[in-house]
């Protein structure tokens, strides 16, 4: 039985791809002769700078990676590694680590009794 759903994931893709093309074409072909004097493109040229668009700016990461399901390179996959880094310092480390990096933009970490990172502004 769950082999007839996943059956049509493919042509779920193949149509979701060629669906986001036909309106990058659409798109393109509205506003870059008129704005820039460009010529118009075709279904295929516009699936040609869609890939090229997702090789230059997206990547071919795909699924969930990182720890905890966080995606590496955003702003909680960094967060998260921090709280991991923070929990694991003995209190030596914390301290050198205020002092080091505490007074940077006028904030500091502390740590509340849950053992997770705050920041607070000094005043």
């Amino acid at each position: 039985m769950r082999r007839k759903k996943f059956i049509f994931i493919p042509f779920i893709a193949v149509g979701m791809i060629a669906l986001i093309s036909l309106v990058v074409m659409e798109l393109w072909n509205w506003l870059m002769p008129a704005i820039f004097g460009l010529g118009v493109i075709t279904f295929w040229q516009a699936l040609g700078i869609l890939i090229l668009s997702k090789i230059l700016f997206g990547g071919f990461r795909g699924g969930r990676g990182g720890c905890c399901g966080h995606r590496h390179g955003g702003h909680h996959y960094w967060k998260h590694k921090f709280k991991h880094k923070w929990q694991n310092m003995s209190e030596e480390e914390r301290t050198r680590w205020e002092e080091k990096f505490g007074g940077r933009c006028g904030y500091s970490g502390k740590q509340n009794d849950a053992g997770n990172v705050t920041t607070e502004q000094k005043e």
